[in-house]
């Protein structure tokens, strides 16, 4: 029946078809009646596949049909199972999911042509398999290097055999369905499970887990002997260490490698070594723990047969030995390379020449000074036919004259003495205060034993945790084969490497060594040596190249026989700072002093002999800029003996060569330069306090960048020479000095200024009072300007003074008579002719006559001439003269002098260009006093003026004369009486 009813309904469809594709052709309606011619029938042929291979319920079923032979269009009925379930064109039947059992998938096809055709397919499906179920069991934390339990549980619902696979996320993996598992390294990790059935059906299981670091064991290690850094020991000492380990995840094992091939393993807590050789030895000190993890701890040790083997103690003495190259061998190099005996930077002043006052001012060798023939050929006006020529005086009022007043008449310039007439006479000491001086001082006051301690080593090895080796041993000190004095020594150690870089950071050294000798034997000591040694290393990037290196030598050896004590020392030092390491040192210091001190009664103060000897290079460069900041380079010896230390120095020796430079605005130039060399001996034979023999000889100079442009512009040379010789009876003193100042602020050769003097003194001594009988003194001085530095000196100065002084008391000399000559010049800028000139002559005598240092009688003189050019034609037509006397008479040193003469006499004479006078003035000033008592009041006064005038010009000549009379009778101060007269004539009237 469904048969049947399926056919009709296949029929029933396929008549449809056909129709609508007749009605589209146009086979249907106009077409006549006609008979039908039957034809084969067509046969369509086609199969069914199924896409995939669908075998379970799980799967997806398709259907797709394939035709072979007929031409489409197709109309396909798709039938399942008896159930038509889909009819249109399409080839392809979804299905989907089916049920468990046998299906039949009919297709009935038409194609175009009417042609039909079946097809059909039978398949079974079957119930699905179903994928396994999987857990792992994991912790979520664990230490590496520690076993973690793990476990994996599975089931089939289908009951398939399954399989496993474990991948721990660290490179390993395993088929084990439970175990246990060591991380070697702390991290995170994601372990997977996968358990596949037979089918292939798979199922995962992914767990995490921490993995902390494991702490390595707990180790402590002491040792002994022990120290921070780098321990030093004797090679007879042993080596004890003791070591503490803990691991709270198990047993610790500890392993000891001496580092000289032997090692120990597992040690016990208390280990003790003994090497068999000098050397330095890493010690490694390994405890390993049940993980695998280890704690280290490494032992730098050195091992010497004797104190002075130390590492620190041979870079000690290398640092020694290059102070002795630099100050033995290298200081000549520094301070007289070219090996003449003469400190290089003294040189030119040693060449300098005293100045030649001789040929300035007495060129004929005629022993009168020739610049005085314009004084003495003066020719003055005669004060008595002025008087003649004004008349007898009478009384009458002051008289109020330009005449009368030297101001009205001369220049600023003639009448008042110059800046360089002002200035004092230059002395030596002027240039050994500005050279000497300051070498002097500032050398021992910034360089002394303390100073030089202190810039190379201090005391830090005290702050560290140093290895401490302490010895003793016996030295025989008086040579009889026996060994009779006990020395102890004591050696500070520190040697520390803290960034495995090798090379130390920081090495100390700090040796001292002491002796106590009791030669007499009466139970107490009297002779002692102490040696005292230090080092300082920083180099804290360890590179081999340290940044700061500091060492320190000071050794003192003494004796003592109950009242003298002999002291004998030497310190050496080694410093230098070079903190970015470019080369350029920031500091460097070389010292070197042996000192030997002989004292009386245990009495510093009380000494019978000193001796020193100090070198010395001390630079700094804190800008590190190439140029030193500071510069010392000293040598200087001492010797002073006083055998019967009653304090008088019987021989007295010194000797100093010495160098200082200072760029004092860091700017990158040496800016001061002082350089002295110095000889001196003293003798004082028969300790009497007196010098017998004193013989100094001195050459300095000093360069100046006053103004700090680069150029040393001013220079001053000097030397001196000074010998003393006193027999008792006679005694002589010579000295002499002289100085060159310069300044050449363009350093075109040509200086700006110029200063020379020359210094020398004479004296002797007849009799045994230590005091002179008599001195003579010369002091001349030369100075020049050239303030446009063309090579032309345009202002000239020269001068000398002479001195005679006899009789020297403890206030000075009862009798001196000094003479000075000057000339001075102007020249005239634009033309470089003479625009100005002086020349004065001054002479003082003066008496001390009850020696208590103040002057009583004094007798003073000075002559002064002046020539200008006022109109620039190159001739001196203005010409003034100055006479001026001076005379204070206390004769018996009452303090009232008896009388008083102060007289001044002006000349003034102006010519033509032809030479032919045409104008004049004098004025002749005397005052005397008479009976001047100690507060100055005088009984009687007594003042004239005697003047003149002329001009050629208009013919007319001016005399004034005047007296002024005073009394005081009471000497009170008060004037008791006065006369005053005048007389005054003019032509023309």
């Amino acid at each position: 029946m469904n048969n049947r009813k399926t056919a009709f309904n296949r029929r029933w469809q396929v008549g449809i078809f056909l129709a609508i594709l007749m009605l589209s052709s146009g086979c249907i309606g106009a077409a006549k009646d006609s008979v039908d011619v039957p034809e084969e029938p067509i046969v369509v042929t086609a199969t069914i596949d199924l896409e995939g291979t669908p075998m379970t319920s799980a799967d997806y079923v398709t259907a797709v049909m394939t035709v072979t032979e007929g031409d489409g269009p197709y109309i396909v009925s798709w039938t399942l199972d008896g159930v038509l379930v889909q009819s249109s064109t399409s080839l392809r039947y979804d299905a989907g999911f089916l049920t468990v059992g046998v299906h039949q998938l009919d297709v009935s096809i038409i194609d175009s042509r009417g042609g039909e055709g079946e097809a059909a397919i039978l398949f079974s499906i079957a119930d699905a398999n179903r994928a396994p179920f999987v857990d792992l069991d994991l912790p979520t934390n664990g230490i590496a290097g520690m076993p973690i339990e793990w476990s994996v549980t599975a089931n089939d619902a289908d009951g398939d055999d399954l399989s496993i696979d474990v991948d721990f996320a660290d490179g390993t993996a395993g088929k084990d369905w439970s175990g246990s598992h060591i991380w070697a390294h702390p991290g995170q990790y994601i372990v997977e499970a996968t358990v596949t059935d037979s089918h292939g059906y798979v199922a995962t299981s992914r767990e995490a887990i921490h993995i902390d670091r494991a702490d390595a064991p707990t180790l402590a290690v002491t040792t002994d002997p022990s120290g921070e850094g780098r321990i030093s020991m004797h090679l007879i000492e042993e080596m004890v260490i003791e070591t503490y380990a803990e691991d709270p995840l198990g047993p610790v094992n500890v392993r000891i490698d001496y580092g000289d091939g032997f090692a120990i393993e597992p040690a016990d807590e208390s280990e003790t070594y003994q090497y068999s050789e000098a050397g330095i030895y890493t010690i490694t000190v390994t405890a390993r723990g049940p993980t695998g993890v280890t704690a280290q701890r490494l032992i730098h040790i050195e091992v010497v047969g004797d104190i002075d083997d130390l590492e620190a103690a041979e870079l000690h003495d290398e640092a020694e030995e290059e102070t002795e190259e630099v100050l033995q061998d290298g200081l000549d190099q520094l301070l007289d390379q070219n090996a003449d005996g003469i400190v290089d930077e003294v040189e030119d002043a040693n060449n300098e020449q005293a100045y030649d006052y001789e040929e300035d001012f007495d060129p004929d060798d005629d022993g009168e000074m020739d610049d005085e023939e314009e004084i003495n050929n003066w020719q003055t006006k005669d004060d008595d036919t002025i008087r003649d020529d004004a008349g007898e005086e009478t009384d009458s009022d002051e008289v109020e004259s330009d005449l009368l007043d030297a101001d009205a008449q001369l220049t600023d310039s003639e009448r008042t003495m110059s800046e360089a007439e002002n200035t004092p006479m230059p002395s030596i000491k002027t240039a050994y205060n500005n050279i000497v001086e300051p070498v002097m001082s500032a050398a021992w006051d910034e360089v002394t034993d303390e100073s030089a301690q202190e810039t190379t080593y201090s005391r830090s090895v005290l702050t560290v945790t140093s290895t401490w080796l302490n010895s003793s041993h016996w030295e025989d000190w008086d040579g009889d084969g026996v060994a009779e004095v006990l020395c102890t020594t004591q050696v500070a150690s520190y040697w520390y490497d803290n960034d495995g870089i090798p090379g130390p950071e920081w090495i100390y050294l700090w040796h001292v060594e002491t002796c106590a000798h009791d030669r007499d034997g009466d139970g107490v000591d009297d002779q002692w040596r102490y040696w005292y040694r230090g080092l300082i290393i920083r180099d804290l990037n360890s590179n081999g190249i340290p940044e700061v290196r500091n060492s320190y030598n000071y050794s003192l050896s003494m004796w003592t026989n109950g009242s003298i004590t002999d002291r004998n020392w030497q310190m050496t030092t080694n410093g230098m700072t070079d903190l970015d390491e470019d080369g350029n040192l920031e500091r460097y210091i070389a010292y070197d002093r042996n000192a030997r001190w002989v004292t009386v009664n245990g009495s510093w103060n009380n000494w019978i002999l000193w001796t020193s000897e100090t070198e010395m290079v001390w630079w700094t460069d804190w800008n590190d800029d190439g140029t030193k900041d500071i510069e010392y380079i000293i040598d200087h010896r001492n010797f002073r003996s006083d055998p019967n230390a009653d304090g008088n120095r019987d021989t007295r020796r010194d000797y100093l060569r010495s160098i200082t430079r200072f760029d004092r605005d860091r700017d990158g130039s040496v800016d001061l330069k002082r350089s002295v060399q110095q000889w001196t001996n003293a003798y004082d034979n028969n300790s009497d306090g007196v010098i017998e023999l004193h013989w100094t000889y001195r050459v300095a100079s000093m360069k100046d960048d006053t103004d700090r442009d680069g150029d040393l512009e001013h220079t001053v040379a000097m030397r001196s020479w000074s010998t003393h010789w006193d027999w008792g009876l006679i005694e002589y003193r010579i000295d002499w000095s002289l100085t060159v100042d310069r300044v050449d602020d363009d350093d075109d050769g040509n200086p700006e200024t110029l200063q020379r003097t020359f210094e020398r003194s004479n004296g002797s001594d007849f009799d045994t009072d230590r005091f002179l009988e008599r001195e003579d003194t010369l002091n001349a001085q030369v100075r020049k300007w050239d303030p446009d530095s063309d090579g032309v000196w345009e202002h000239t100065f020269r001068r000398v003074r002479m001195g005679t002084y006899l009789d020297q008391h403890a206030h000075g000399f009862v009798y001196s008579d000094t003479s000075a000559w000057s000339v001075e010049r102007w020249l005239n800028p634009s033309t470089d002719q003479l625009w100005f000139i002086r020349i004065a002559v001054h002479n003082v005598r003066a008496w001390d006559n009850n020696s208590d240092g103040a002057t009583d009688t004094i007798r003073s003189n000075v002559w002064w001439w002046n020539a200008a050019d006022m109109d620039g034609d190159g001739f001196l037509e203005r010409r003034v003269i100055l006479f001026y006397n001076h005379v204070l008479i206390d004769d018996d040193a009452d303090g009232n002098y008896s009388w008083q003469r102060i007289s001044y006499t002006y000349h003034l004479r102006v010519f033509d260009a032809n030479g032919t006078l045409i104008q004049g003035w004098y004025m002749h000033y005397v005052m005397f006093r008479h009976n001047i008592n100690h507060l100055g009041h005088t009984f009687y006064t007594n003042a004239t003026y005697v003047a003149w005038a002329w001009d050629a010009s208009n013919g007319w000549t001016h005399v004034i004369t005047t007296t002024w009379q005073a009394w005081d009778f009471d000497q009170d101060g008060v004037v008791d009486s006065t006369n005053y007269t005048s007389a005054q004539q003019s032509t023309p009237p």
